[in-house]
């Protein structure tokens, strides 16, 4: 969860959130894009790191992504470009990507131009009318695992992202990759860190436990409820989006994440600051999960328990980014403050669970 979700849509001036909308008029019209002006323009959130605009072109609705202002990863674009290029034909629900541009000089960043999906998501609480349909929230979830459990199948060698895999064993890589970057907070003047007692906690019960990695798969990174767009008439999830976490490694990862934030029974339900998803009649139980999951990716779930652990602890770690950039005043402090509440909640669930004798 690299960020809160987005915020509601509203209407702005054509060309809102760009610097220059002549200029990718002229882009677009170089690549038979449609003609005439930029219409209808929606300014969305792609939560702290990145903004989607959606308009009308000639017709034709557009989602232009592009990252937040301030940021210049320009590698975060690049994998999101790729990935989605990659999902084309496969049978893992994603925005069809239409055309990307990486060279900042066309507009002052890199973006890429999507198939708006006709759906909705859940980032501001469950969407008018799912939370009165037993049968549409029991969709949600499995859907969810479903898309989640597809994605596990992809073979990255087979799409042209094996070069995405980094050298080593990917579990094994795993604490002292994270612990390396929530130490680096420290070098931000002002960060308050995490309680230590917990994170060296789970950081030894995981170095301690780990399982042997299984086959690798393309991750999606950042699986929760947040990032799925799900259609209005039944709960059916259309799309997994937000791309830019996608990685080489162990799926099982994704479902962890996915459980720890899920707020039906047995789920963690631990970012409803974030995700403000009430448990509701209807959400399949983690078992039901599991059991989905297992059906459809043909994998082992019996020891999902650890990489829940995992999950938590990595999680706790992206908002602490975020929450030492709003310390150092390099983002919104109330929204900085939520982020560190939330880190410190998944860092204490995850050193309870290693108490309870879970392997």
């Amino acid at each position: 969860m690299s960020s809160p979700g987005r915020t509601a849509a509203r209407r702005g001036r054509a060309g809102e959130g760009l610097t220059e909308p002549g200029d990718l008029r002229a882009w677009m019209d170089a690549r038979s894009l449609g003609h005439g002006p930029l219409e209808d323009v929606v300014l969305l959130t792609g939560g702290t790191q990145n903004v989607l605009l959606r308009f009308r072109r000639d017709g034709t609705e557009y989602v232009l992504r592009r990252p937040a202002d301030g940021a210049f990863d320009d590698q975060i674009i690049v994998r999101e470009t790729r990935v989605l290029a990659a999902l084309s034909g496969t049978d893992v629900p994603h925005p069809r990507l239409l055309a990307c541009e990486l060279d900042r000089s066309v507009l002052g960043f890199p973006f890429l131009l999507m198939e708006p999906i006709d759906g909705v998501v859940a980032t501001e609480g469950w969407p008018p009318g799912f939370a009165d349909d037993a049968e549409a929230m029991a969709r949600v979830g499995v859907s969810s695992v479903e898309a989640l459990a597809r994605l596990s199948r992809v073979e990255p060698g087979r799409v042209g992202l094996e070069d995405l895999a980094r050298p080593g064993d990917f579990l094994e890589r795993q604490v002292p990759r994270w612990r390396w970057q929530l130490t680096s907070y420290e070098q931000v003047e002002g960060y308050v860190p995490l309680p230590a007692l917990p994170v060296r906690t789970v950081e030894r019960w995981l170095e301690s436990g780990r399982p042997p990695s299984g086959a690798v798969a393309l991750l999606h990174g950042d699986a929760h409820l947040g990032n799925v767009m799900f259609r209005q008439a039944d709960g059916c999830a259309l799309a997994l989006v937000d791309w830019e976490l996608a990685t080489i490694g162990d799926p099982l990862l994704d479902l962890a994440e996915f459980l720890v934030c899920w707020p039906g029974p047995g789920g963690g339900g631990l970012c409803t600051e974030i995700l403000p998803l009430a448990p509701t009649v209807g959400l399949a139980t983690k078992e039901e999960l599991l059991r989905v999951y297992g059906e459809v990716s043909g994998r082992d779930v019996s020891g999902i328990e650890w990489y829940e652990v995992l999950a938590a602890y990595r999680l706790a770690v992206l908002l602490e980014g975020s929450s030492a950039r709003a310390q150092a005043g390099r983002g919104d402090e109330a929204t900085g403050a939520v982020l560190h509440r939330v880190a410190v909640s998944l860092m204490e669930w995850a050193a309870d669970r290693t108490s309870c004798g879970i392997r």
